[in-house]
């Protein structure tokens, strides 16, 4: 029981306030995280509707050729199509899913929980799928190495969502809870390579370790690999470093995981700023 000590001899003992501190520093840590993550998907969100819903809607399929090489392409009905449900379901999970993880959500709106959770799964999946698709028939900018690092990203989407809803039908809901966070940041995979990118540009203020022109370069290949794996590995850490309930350790992490997200919302303010905004207005 987080708070409680308990001696060999059987007598509990009040944990000390430093212990409590620490816990709470690496909660705070974590939940400052979230919201920048949260408030930085949003925006992403409308970013996605602005431009691409918008293009749907209206029919101006040359616009989505504007920040993609193969947007839309005449004559590939199947290419265009997966693409269209690839990008559009991106608004989707960016959305549901930060919501699918407040927990004040999940408690006081179970029904509304379990219907997020299906869409949320449906359409990463699809995503997933389309997306695997499109790497190997269109190609990317990333070459061999980036179709491999964001098909590794679509496989984990799949196989973390099958854990997550395994849990949910057993009702072992603190595993589930576990894997859902797990899916969460794989399914961001997109998203962080894109702040991860910005807040590069931002700290060096100018390409560093890629040719912009090319889009290739060590750094690039680092960044498609990091951008499911480094959260991946924050989040077990953070399991981990939360269980074990170690004053120092948990307030090192917590700072590293501040750190972090001032880094993401760095990265969130480059992309909005550069990217985002100035594409949908």
């Amino acid at each position: 029981m987080i708070g409680l000590n308990t001696s060999e001899a059987g007598t509990v003992k009040p944990a000390s306030p430093s212990s409590l501190t620490s816990q709470k520093w690496l909660t705070l840590s974590g939940k400052i995280w979230f919201i920048i993550a949260a408030i930085g998907q949003a925006i992403f969100t409308f970013y996605i509707i602005g431009l691409y819903g918008v293009a749907t809607a209206t029919g101006d399929w040359e616009r989505w050729n504007t920040t993609m090489p193969h947007g839309y392409v005449a004559g590939d009905a199947p290419g265009n199509v997966s693409i269209v449900m690839h990008v559009l379901l991106a608004a989707v999970v960016s959305i549901g899913g930060p919501l699918q993880i407040i927990p004040q959500v999940r408690k006081r709106f179970p029904k509304f929980h379990r219907i997020n959770g299906r869409i949320y799964i449906m359409s990463g999946v699809t995503i997933s799928l389309t997306g695997i698709f499109l790497l190997w028939t269109r190609g990317t900018v990333g070459g061999l190495i980036g179709a491999i690092s964001t098909s590794i990203n679509g496989l984990l989407i799949i196989a973390f969502s099958v854990s997550t809803i395994k849990y949910a039908w057993t009702k072992k809901m603190a595993i589930h809870r576990r894997w859902s966070l797990r899916l969460f940041m794989v399914m961001s995979g997109v998203w962080f390579f894109r702040v991860g990118l910005m807040f590069w540009l931002l700290v060096w203020g100018r390409p560093v370790g890629f040719d912009y022109q090319t889009f290739t370069g060590p750094f690039l290949v680092i960044l498609g690999f990091s951008q499911y794996l480094l959260p991946l590995l924050l989040l077990e850490i953070y399991f981990a470093v939360k269980k074990a309930k170690r004053n120092t350790t948990q307030w090192v992490f917590g700072t590293v995981l501040m750190f972090f997200a001032l880094a993401t919302a760095l990265g969130i303010f480059g992309a909005t700023m550069s990217m985002w905004i100035p594409r949908v207005f």
